[in-house]
């Protein structure tokens, strides 16, 4: 069964909200939406325009809906590209902890 709708539409309004409030002039802060899983992503523009356009992009944390404990989820990226597990925040049925824990990084591994 998936994640209502409703749920996700919530989680990925304030998602939006706190990626909207972490931006800067310097960078973005962005979300992605993949069915029930929603990544933040910080963009960076060239450091150096005369080795292209493109901006960079580095995955921050991903919120996941656990459709059987009807909680969200948080995982930080790896530096083998996959997602972990974040021990330091509990699963809950929004994200609001786990934004305000991707905030606190107490571990750094979010901003380092």
């Amino acid at each position: 069964m998936p994640a209502p709708r409703e749920i996700v539409a919530a989680a990925v309004a304030q998602v939006a909200a706190y990626c909207e409030d972490r931006s800067t002039d310097d960078y973005l802060v962005e979300h992605e939406v993949r069915g029930s899983s929603i990544t933040i992503v910080e963009r960076r523009p060239p450091w150096n325009p005369a080795f292209g356009s493109e901006w960079s992009g580095l995955k921050v944390a991903q919120l996941r809906y656990d459709e059987r404990a009807c909680r969200w989820r948080l995982f930080s990226s790896g530096s083998d590209d996959r997602w972990h597990p974040y021990e330091f925040a509990s699963p809950a049925p929004d994200v609001t902890s786990l934004l305000a824990a991707i905030e606190g990084d107490r571990a750094g591994i979010f901003w380092g």
